[in-house]
Protein backbone atom coordinates (compact mmCIF):
# COMPACT_ATOMS: atom_id res chain seq x y z
CA UNK A 1 0.00 0.00 0.00
CA UNK A 2 2.97 2.29 0.98
CA UNK A 3 4.56 1.80 -2.16
CA UNK A 4 1.33 2.43 -4.18
CA UNK A 5 1.07 6.35 -2.50
CA UNK A 6 4.46 6.85 -2.83
CA UNK A 7 4.31 6.42 -6.77
CA UNK A 8 1.52 8.91 -7.19
CA UNK A 9 2.43 12.23 -8.05
CA UNK A 10 3.23 15.14 -5.66
CA UNK A 11 0.95 18.33 -6.09
CA UNK A 12 3.64 20.09 -7.29
CA UNK A 13 4.37 17.95 -10.46
CA UNK A 14 0.73 17.73 -11.45
CA UNK A 15 0.45 20.78 -13.89
CA UNK A 16 -3.24 22.23 -13.97
CA UNK A 17 -3.33 23.78 -17.59
CA UNK A 18 -6.09 25.97 -17.20
CA UNK A 19 -4.58 27.62 -13.65
CA UNK A 20 -1.16 28.47 -15.25
CA UNK A 21 -2.25 31.31 -17.10
CA UNK A 22 -4.69 33.42 -14.22
CA UNK A 23 -5.73 35.98 -16.87
CA UNK A 24 -7.31 32.88 -19.06
CA UNK A 25 -8.28 31.10 -16.08
CA UNK A 26 -10.56 33.94 -14.73
CA UNK A 27 -11.37 34.90 -17.89
CA UNK A 28 -13.19 31.61 -18.90
CA UNK A 29 -14.36 32.00 -15.21
CA UNK A 30 -16.11 35.23 -16.07
CA UNK A 31 -17.73 34.48 -18.95
CA UNK A 32 -18.59 30.66 -17.58
CA UNK A 33 -20.27 32.58 -14.07
CA UNK A 34 -22.59 34.63 -16.25
CA UNK A 35 -23.65 32.47 -19.50
CA UNK A 36 -23.94 29.38 -17.09
CA UNK A 37 -26.76 30.45 -14.48
CA UNK A 38 -28.88 31.43 -17.77
CA UNK A 39 -28.04 28.25 -20.07
CA UNK A 40 -29.36 26.48 -16.28
CA UNK A 41 -31.84 28.36 -14.67
CA UNK A 42 -33.31 27.99 -19.07
CA UNK A 43 -32.75 24.45 -19.00
CA UNK A 44 -34.42 23.95 -15.35
CA UNK A 45 -37.65 25.79 -16.62
CA UNK A 46 -38.32 23.99 -19.83
CA UNK A 47 -37.51 20.44 -17.62
CA UNK A 48 -40.46 21.60 -15.39
CA UNK A 49 -42.83 22.70 -18.13
CA UNK A 50 -42.15 19.32 -20.19
CA UNK A 51 -43.12 18.11 -17.16
CA UNK A 52 -46.31 19.45 -16.18
CA UNK A 53 -44.94 22.72 -14.78
CA UNK A 54 -47.86 25.87 -14.48
CA UNK A 55 -45.19 28.61 -13.64
CA UNK A 56 -43.19 31.55 -15.21
CA UNK A 57 -39.87 31.97 -16.03
CA UNK A 58 -39.30 35.08 -13.96
CA UNK A 59 -40.48 33.83 -10.77
CA UNK A 60 -38.14 30.75 -10.98
CA UNK A 61 -35.48 32.69 -12.53
CA UNK A 62 -35.37 35.06 -9.62
CA UNK A 63 -35.74 32.81 -6.43
CA UNK A 64 -33.07 30.83 -8.01
CA UNK A 65 -30.82 33.49 -8.47
CA UNK A 66 -30.99 34.39 -4.80
CA UNK A 67 -30.29 31.11 -3.68
CA UNK A 68 -26.79 31.04 -6.45
CA UNK A 69 -26.14 34.28 -5.33
CA UNK A 70 -26.34 32.95 -1.40
CA UNK A 71 -24.21 29.59 -2.56
CA UNK A 72 -21.82 31.79 -4.50
CA UNK A 73 -21.02 34.01 -1.46
CA UNK A 74 -20.53 30.95 0.61
CA UNK A 75 -18.30 28.77 -2.15
CA UNK A 76 -15.88 30.93 -3.67
CA UNK A 77 -13.81 32.06 -0.78
CA UNK A 78 -13.69 28.34 0.36
CA UNK A 79 -13.05 27.17 -3.75
CA UNK A 80 -9.95 30.12 -3.66
CA UNK A 81 -8.64 29.07 -0.54
CA UNK A 82 -8.51 25.23 -1.60
CA UNK A 83 -7.10 26.50 -4.93
CA UNK A 84 -4.27 28.06 -3.31
CA UNK A 85 -3.66 24.64 -1.31
CA UNK A 86 -3.00 23.12 -4.41
CA UNK A 87 0.15 24.55 -5.12
CA UNK A 88 1.17 24.67 -1.55
CA UNK A 89 1.65 20.58 0.20
CA UNK A 90 -0.05 17.52 0.50
CA UNK A 91 0.12 19.25 4.47
CA UNK A 92 -2.11 21.55 3.72
CA UNK A 93 -4.58 20.15 1.39
CA UNK A 94 -5.36 17.81 4.44
CA UNK A 95 -5.56 20.45 6.50
CA UNK A 96 -8.15 22.05 4.32
CA UNK A 97 -10.12 19.04 4.05
CA UNK A 98 -13.12 20.05 6.42
CA UNK A 99 -13.15 23.17 4.35
CA UNK A 100 -13.68 20.94 1.03
CA UNK A 101 -16.37 19.03 3.59
CA UNK A 102 -18.20 21.92 4.33
CA UNK A 103 -18.39 23.83 0.84
CA UNK A 104 -19.50 20.27 -0.37
CA UNK A 105 -22.48 20.54 2.13
CA UNK A 106 -23.14 23.94 0.78
CA UNK A 107 -23.82 22.88 -2.70
CA UNK A 108 -25.82 19.97 -1.42
CA UNK A 109 -27.90 22.23 0.21
CA UNK A 110 -28.11 24.49 -2.82
CA UNK A 111 -29.40 21.95 -4.79
CA UNK A 112 -32.23 21.38 -2.00
CA UNK A 113 -32.82 24.96 -2.68
CA UNK A 114 -33.37 24.69 -6.43
CA UNK A 115 -35.71 21.85 -6.09
CA UNK A 116 -37.89 23.51 -3.37
CA UNK A 117 -37.98 26.71 -5.63
CA UNK A 118 -38.57 24.40 -8.86
CA UNK A 119 -41.07 22.76 -6.98
CA UNK A 120 -43.07 25.71 -5.42
CA UNK A 121 -42.85 28.26 -8.28
CA UNK A 122 -44.64 25.51 -11.08
CA UNK A 123 -46.72 23.51 -9.04
CA UNK A 124 -45.09 20.17 -9.26
CA UNK A 125 -45.00 17.16 -7.23
CA UNK A 126 -41.75 15.73 -5.80
CA UNK A 127 -40.96 13.63 -7.89
CA UNK A 128 -41.65 15.84 -11.04
CA UNK A 129 -40.18 18.93 -9.55
CA UNK A 130 -36.80 16.32 -8.33
CA UNK A 131 -36.78 14.62 -11.85
CA UNK A 132 -36.59 18.16 -13.64
CA UNK A 133 -33.47 19.64 -11.16
CA UNK A 134 -31.43 15.90 -11.40
CA UNK A 135 -32.43 15.94 -15.51
CA UNK A 136 -31.16 19.87 -15.69
CA UNK A 137 -28.12 18.77 -13.73
CA UNK A 138 -27.33 15.52 -15.54
CA UNK A 139 -27.52 17.23 -18.85
CA UNK A 140 -25.08 19.89 -18.15
CA UNK A 141 -22.46 17.16 -16.35
CA UNK A 142 -22.87 15.14 -19.66
CA UNK A 143 -22.22 18.26 -21.70
CA UNK A 144 -19.30 19.33 -19.79
CA UNK A 145 -17.67 15.83 -19.60
CA UNK A 146 -17.94 15.69 -23.77
CA UNK A 147 -16.57 19.20 -24.49
CA UNK A 148 -13.72 18.42 -21.78
CA UNK A 149 -13.15 15.33 -23.92
CA UNK A 150 -13.22 17.02 -27.28
CA UNK A 151 -11.18 20.34 -25.25
CA UNK A 152 -8.19 18.55 -23.34
CA UNK A 153 -6.19 17.88 -26.71
CA UNK A 154 -6.07 21.14 -27.48
CA UNK A 155 -4.46 22.29 -24.29
CA UNK A 156 -0.86 23.53 -25.01
CA UNK A 157 1.21 20.62 -23.77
Amino acid sequence: MMSALSSLPSSSQIKYPAITNPSIYFLYSFIGGIISPFIMLSLIYLFAKILGGKGEFIPQAYANTLIHATYMCTSIPMTAIVLISLSISVLCQCALLPLSLVSLLVLLYGYYGVYRVTKEANNLSTLRAAAAVIATYALILIVGMVSAFFLIPLLPK
